[in-house]
């Protein structure tokens, strides 16, 4: 038996507190919050070395000093120490033993390491005290590959390069609080098993990290504090199976301050956290997942500010789940999945702060079989603002909430649970089910003639549909 049901309902109110839950009963999407999937890149300390021989040591003091040194084949190990301004060092190892150690004293210094197969081991570590404008390269390929870069102060740029064999590359940039431009940290690998680890620290901060292969591990931190202005940007690409990505950032500023977090994985099993903290500012994630069996965590929280989500997943079996908290601010989560056996959950929390908006959006759309949906918004706003959304001839409150729920496929199940409580505020669900064996159930109550909007649109078969709502009115 096929049914068509459509119902809507909309009563106004003056309210002022908002609550929008929607339950478990033991059918939602049940990942712990914050989980980061044993994501972590352990420090390996090789122990390498062994003339036997090339053997090389350079020493150089005051400005403007180059130092070039090329190996070829045995035990091949060189170390170069400069101090002060305006140096260069570049290293250059093929074959057997390599061993590379920079060390740069000063600003406007460069150093490059190329190492071209077997046991290539390299470490560069750029300037001190007031050190700026250095730039850092290490370029590996083939055999056993590990890279340590570390610079200090601002303006400073490092990048590794590593293809095939057993890769392993952990950067740390430590910029300044004088709210000038930070540091740029590059990783690209193309292998299995890749680990990358990058630290920043500073007023602004930008990383990227590249991989290619199975069984990759992507650790980004970044930390932004101090300065009018502050700014955190990720971007992680993996391609293959079995990857973990984990991206955490804080950005704090008396005015400012953003985090931008971008993670693509294409391939199956992969799985994506994103942690963002950010005061006075905005927090981005944009999660896109390529494959079967994904997992993505998106945990935002905002004081004074907002956070924005984006997550898509196409493919059989993935999970994604948000977690947004704004103080004095507005969340929105956008979650698409295509494909079977999906699930997703969306928690909101937005709290309003002096002179401020306060608004959960949730949109998530599945398509495909056996998929189910999962949101919880929580509202709350003390203050006299009037917003206006969607409605313009409408008076509606600082305290909005919003959630749209399209399932395409059989057996999907949607919960809709919204409260409101006094002075003034708005609720808003649309539920549309394509498919066979749906369900929805959508309960709003708001006191004192408060407003209520609910839309259930189901087109299929064995489709039931309950909307109860309370603010004067009851309808079922």
């Amino acid at each position: 038996m096929k049914k068509l049901l459509l119902v809507m309902a909309l009563l106004f109110s003056t309210t002022m507190i908002f609550a929008q839950h929607q339950e478990n009963n033991g059918n939602g999407p049940k990942e712990e919050k914050g989980e980061c999937f044993d994501c972590e890149v352990d420090v390996r300390s090789p122990e390498l070395i062994d003339k036997g021989y090339n053997y090389s040591e350079v020493n150089q003091y005051e400005e403007f000093n180059i130092a070039t040194v090329v190996q070829t084949g045995d035990g091949n190990y060189s170390l170069i120490d400069q101090m002060d301004y305006f140096n260069t060092a570049t290293v250059t190892q093929d074959g057997f033993g390599n061993n590379s150690i920079i060390d740069q004293k000063g600003q406007e210094n460069e150093g490059t390491v190329w190492q071209d197969g077997n046991y290539n081991y390299a470490n560069q570590k750029v300037g001190v005290g007031f050190a700026e404008d250095n730039v850092a390269d290490i370029f590996q390929e083939g055999d056993e590959n590990v890279a340590y870069q570390e610079q200090w102060f601002d303006n400073n740029e490092a990048t590794i390069t590593q293809y095939e064999t057993g890769n392993f590359a952990i950067q740390k940039q430590t910029a300044g609080l004088d709210g000038v431009n930070g540091s740029v940290a590059e990783i690209i690998q193309d292998g299995e098993g890749n680990k990358a680890g990058q630290t920043q620290f500073g007023t602004g901060n930008d990383a990227y990290v590249s991989q290619l292969g199975d069984d990759n591990v992507s650790v980004e931190d970044q930390t932004s504090l101090s300065g009018a202005f502050t700014e955190n940007d990720s971007d992680v690409m993996q391609a293959g199976d079995e990857n973990l990505s984990c991206v955490t950032q804080v950005a704090t500023s008396f005015i400012y301050g953003i985090n931008e977090s971008n993670v693509y994985q294409y391939g199956d099993k992969n799985k994506s956290n994103v942690e963002q903290v950010t005061f006075h500012g905005t927090n981005t994630s944009d999660v896109d997942q390529l494959g079967d069996k994904n997992k993505s965590s998106v945990f935002q929280d905002a004081r004074f500010g907002s956070n924005e989500s984006i997550v898509l997943q196409e493919g059989d079996h993935n999970h994604s789940k948000v977690d947004q908290d704004a103080r004095g601010g507005e969340n929105m989560s956008d979650v698409l999945q295509d494909g079977d056996h999906n699930h997703s959950k969306v928690t909101q929390n937005a709290e309003e702060g002096v002179f401020a908006t306060v608004v959960n959006e949730s949109d998530v759309d599945q398509l495909g079989n056996h998929n189910h949906s999962y949101v919880n918004q929580d509202a709350e706003g003390r203050g006299e603002l009037v917003f206006r959304r969607w409605r313009p001839s409408i008076r509606v409150s600082d305290v909005t909430n919003y959630s749209q729920v399209i399932q395409d496929g059989d057996h999907n199940t949607s919960f809709v649970d919204q409260l409101a409580g006094t002075k003034t505020s708005w609720n808003d669900s649309w539920v549309s089910q394509t498919g066979d064996y749906n369900m929805s159930t959508v309960t709003q109550t708001a006191n004192e003639f408060g407003n209520n909007m609910s839309k259930v649109m189901q087109v299929g078969n064995n489709n039931t549909a309950t909307v109860t709502q309370v603010g004067g009115v009851t309808i079922n």
